[in-house]
């Protein structure tokens, strides 16, 4: 009977040192075996640049005036300013394609030797709208109908696209294409072939627009010829291939 109680005690012991080996372990740090398995990767830029017509134009369009009352020469403004946007209506633009961007009204001073002082000689004020052209063809009959209208200063004619998202797509699709045709170059010249992509980054993306502008004598003329070009959509993307 002592026997059985002793063995029966040995074995509670040892279990008890069992379970506290395992929690002792559990409580232990985390071991992490690692994959030292080298991937081998090609990396490669590739760009794609589509060329196309602009059809759209933005214009800035402006009035100076100079009057010794401050008044007067805002009242000028304003009326010629209403002109301008009139015959812009007539032009099928609208309202929403016009937005004023600058209202700016100064004070006009000429410095005296004498005694030093400035003297007020009179007030400018200038007032500029940026117009949204979605018809170009008629961007060179628009600016005689403002100049006409007493417009004095017509600048930044910049040349746009509605469609630069699905254009930009295009881009990109064949930036990716390019990429592929590098990748590809590289493997065969040591002998091994490419996956799938292992990962793609878009870079960058950039549309250039052409600025033009026009002074007093080039504005006299019937029709002024407007050449819009084209506009340039580019596209970058880096990819990364498993081989």
């Amino acid at each position: 009977m002592y026997k059985i109680k002793t063995l029966s005690i040995t074995l509670v012991i040892i279990f008890l040192l069992g379970i506290g080996f395992l929690a002792g372990n559990f409580n232990s740090n985390e071991v992490v075996i690692a994959d030292d398995k080298e991937v081998n990767t090609i990396n490669v830029n590739g760009e794609a640049t589509v060329k196309i017509k602009p059809d759209m134009a933005y214009l800035n369009v402006g009035i100076e005036t100079e009057n010794k009352d401050s008044k007067l020469a805002q009242n000028e403004n304003k009326e010629k300013m209403e002109k301008i946007i009139k015959a812009l209506k007539n032009e099928e633009i609208n309202e929403d394609s016009i937005k004023t961007i600058k209202y700016n009204i100064h004070t006009l001073r000429k410095y005296n030797k004498e005694d030093g002082s400035n003297e007020i000689t009179g007030y400018r004020v200038i007032n500029e709208v940026q117009i949204t052209i979605d018809k170009i063809e008629k961007i060179g009959t628009i600016i005689d109908k403002v100049s006409d209208k007493g417009a004095n200063h017509i600048r930044n004619i910049r040349f746009g696209t509605n469609k630069r998202e699905e254009y930009y797509i295009k881009a990109l699709k064949k930036a990716v294409k390019n990429a592929e045709k590098k990748a590809k170059a590289l493997a065969e010249t040591v002998d091994v072939k490419i996956g799938d992509p292992y990962k793609i980054n878009e870079s960058s993306s950039v549309s250039y627009s052409v600025d033009r502008y026009y002074n007093s004598s080039e504005l006299k003329s019937n029709i002024t010829p407007i050449e819009s070009g084209e506009l340039e959509i580019k596209a970058k993307v880096n990819v990364i291939y498993n081989y």
